[in-house]
């Protein structure tokens, strides 16, 4: 629980989700000053700078929070999980036709024949396989590997790339391991990971809040068009609190929504810019430690690469579907003193074994 809470003002929480807030808020109080439709809310502000700038913060750090609690939600809806049945089926079929048509184009530049069936050059060849090389670099950092992967959404191929890079090149599904993973994974690169996925955040939330704030600045807008020259409820409210609102005319409200669409579009674009860095973290991590959590499960690792595979595809199918999958009669279990406990080393996360000396790091560490 502590430790929760602690996460709420690390590097990672400003980042991602404090400045959003913080832009939010000043940009909305910048822009509307007290909202008429929020006036008994700004009733609170006491006319005291300090009073008020401890209030202002308080909503900044609340509004983060919620942010923090909305992630999972706001990710799905930009990978593109909860459109509309039939535009996300159509959307993914567009995907679908443009990851195929990269795909073709690859395999055509790495035909060693012309179309008349003669051989190329060594020049034109080499020139064409570093353009198909070219292409597929592109197209694995933006797309799944196979078309039949890809998803409605810019933002949700990208992360998708990323999440099945284990499965292709180990045969580890990254959702059903990523958890175990976290056990053996320093410290130090799990907060390179954070940071990475920080700067997706900002942009994440950046979109929602600018999307917020189109939504804000309509309503704002309705209300102002249907005010009466004596006043509607809203500026009832607002005099009954003792407010003087500063709301911009209507025409203003919709030029606010306006530009607050395109800060979505923009703040969504960015985020897709910045999913490699995060992926490139997290595929390195599957690179690395993968054999760590083999290790910390108790098994040895089989010496061909397809008995590695099966082992990690039956880890990840026993994992999601709770059955053992993983007989010790098919695999070699590891000698637990013979490696390395991880949370002798400070990781969070993973105790040591009761029967483990803090001598025994010293002599693992020379073997």
């Amino acid at each position: 629980m502590g430790s929760s809470f602690s996460k709420l003002a690390d590097k990672s929480f400003i980042i991602g989700f404090l400045i959003p807030a913080l832009l939010f808020l000043a940009a909305l109080r910048a822009a509307y000053g007290c909202p008429t439709w929020a006036a008994s809310v700004c009733a609170q502000a006491s006319g005291d700078l300090f009073k008020d700038l401890t209030l202002f913060a308080v909503c900044v750090w609340i509004l983060a929070v919620l942010l923090v609690a909305a992630n999972y939600v706001l990710y799905r809806v930009l990978e593109g999980y909860h459109l509309p049945r039939r535009w996300s089926v159509k959307l993914k079929q567009k995907w679908q036709t443009h990851v195929q048509n990269l795909v073709d184009r690859e395999d055509s530049l790495r035909n060693a024949r012309n179309k008349d069936g003669s051989l190329k050059t060594q020049a034109e060849l080499i020139a064409q396989r570093q353009a198909a090389s070219d292409i597929r670099w592109r197209r694995l950092r933006e797309f799944p590997e196979k078309p039949t992967d890809a998803m409605a959404t810019r933002f949700g191929n990208a992360v998708r790339a990323f999440e099945l890079y284990s499965g292709a090149m180990y045969g580890a599904s990254s959702i059903a391991l990523w958890s175990l993973l976290l056990n053996v994974i320093p410290k130090e690169v799990g907060q390179r990971i954070d940071e990475a996925r920080a700067q997706v955040d900002l942009f994440v939330n950046g979109c929602a809040l600018a999307c917020t704030f189109a939504v804000i600045s309509a309503v704002e807008s309705f209300l102002i068009a249907f005010e009466t020259p004596k006043g509607g409820p809203a500026t009832a409210v607002a005099q009954s609190a003792g407010l003087t609102t500063t709301a911009p005319n209507a025409w203003t409200a919709i030029i606010y929504a306006l530009i607050s669409m395109l800060v979505a579009w923009l703040c969504s674009q960015l985020a897709v810019g910045r999913v490699d860095s995060w992926g490139a973290t997290v595929k390195g991590s599957f690179d690395c430690y993968l054999p760590a959590l083999a290790a910390q499960l108790g098994y040895t690792l089989p010496a061909s690469q397809a008995q590695r595979t099966a082992f990690w595809q039956g880890l990840s199918a026993q994992t999601v579907y709770r059955r053992l999958l993983i007989a010790d009669e098919f695999w070699t279990r590891a000698n637990p003193v013979s490696s390395v406990p991880l949370g002798a080393r400070g990781n969070p996360g993973v105790p040591a074994p009761e029967n483990h000396h803090p001598d025994d790091d010293e002599n693992n560490n020379h073997n």
